[in-house]
């Protein structure tokens, strides 16, 4: 998994992840994801995140 540091507007740095590559959901579809995190007592703890492509460009997670 790639990982990026991006700038946004409020001049935070917030990290993004790579869980596939872009051309891999079709315009205007989804794809949905089961991730998982460590959290603080080193539980891992999943969830899931739902990719959505629109019909320009842009790729959105929710």
């Amino acid at each position: 998994m790639s990982q990026a540091m991006i700038g946004n507007p409020m001049g935070d740095q917030i990290e993004v992840f790579t869980v596939c590559p872009a051309d891999a959901i079709e315009r205007n579809g989804a794809r949905g994801f089961s991730l998982s995190r460590i959290d603080d007592s080193g539980e891992s703890r999943l969830f899931s995140i739902i990719v959505v492509r629109t019909s320009v460009t842009t790729i959105l997670a929710m």
